[in-house]
């Protein structure tokens, strides 16, 4: 849907690079959406662009590690809470959160959403609110 509004856009003319939305929000993976072009407000059209190529080209890998090694380390820690994870209730960190190790989605974000250009759209006045739900991330 951004990629046709800027394409909207362009169509008609428009010069104006600045991202058209006050405010912008997304719910669930929709906040990835919502936060990637708020924090290039400036540049609605490159914002929408790299957004874009980061869907398009898509893999799991890019989320989970998926690799045997990284299964079988969270599988353990998972097997050694079910069974005697009462003995270690005390030791918080060796909690697993999630079924697979998704720590490399941190690698994929970090590039589309920087918390520093969010607040410098926003002193500019690109932006006016970013509201997103993500219930049950980490």
């Amino acid at each position: 849907m951004l990629k046709a509004i800027a394409q909207i856009r362009r169509d008609c003319g428009q010069r104006d690079a600045a991202n058209p939305f006050p405010v912008i929000t997304g719910t669930l993976a929709g906040a990835i959406n919502a936060a990637a072009p708020a924090c290039s407000d400036d540049d609605f059209d490159a914002a929408v662009g790299c957004l874009c190529e980061v869907w398009e080209n898509f893999h799991a890998e890019q989320v989970y590690r998926s690799d045997s090694i990284g299964v079988i380390r969270t599988g353990a820690r998972w097997l050694t809470m079910m069974s005697i994870g009462w003995l270690m209730a005390r030791f918080h960190r060796a909690k697993p959160r999630t079924l697979l190790d998704n720590t490399h989605l941190e690698a994929l974000l970090t590039p589309l959403v920087s918390t520093e250009r969010l607040h410098q759209m926003m002193r500019e006045g690109h932006l006016q609110a970013l509201p997103v739900s993500a219930p049950s991330y980490g």
